[in-house]
């Protein structure tokens, strides 16, 4: 995988969690801001990250990756996952709308313990 450059870098000291890097393709980037931009306040109230930083290729700069999404929680994987899997508008607000417009996302998940 080529590396993605984005718009700033930053070293910093991370406290334990649950991080994610949510990596998203699709053929429009303009549209698949504005979807998560859309979705954002969503994932937010029902998930409760600490924190969330979108990254994007700088212009003019090429990427698989229309943009990637840093998150954390507080909390272990199995709290996060009974906040969003089994809950109704994870598939047909979440997902429906992911693929309605052509976006796939692709989460990669770690624990820094």
């Amino acid at each position: 995988m080529p590396p993605v450059t984005c718009g700033w870098w930053a070293t910093w000291t991370r406290p334990p969690g649950l991080f994610l890097f949510n990596y998203f393709a699709g053929d429009d980037p303009g549209l698949a801001f504005e979807l998560w931009d859309y979705l954002a306040g969503w994932y937010e109230t029902e998930t409760g990250p600490d924190n969330s930083t979108l990254l994007a290729p700088l212009e003019g700069e090429t990427s698989e990756y229309v943009m990637i999404n840093h998150a954390r929680w507080d909390h272990k994987l199995p709290m996060f996952m009974a906040r969003q899997l089994p809950k109704k508008t994870f598939l047909s607000y979440m997902l429906a709308n992911l693929t309605a417009h052509h976006v796939a996302a692709m989460p990669v998940l770690y624990r820094l313990a």
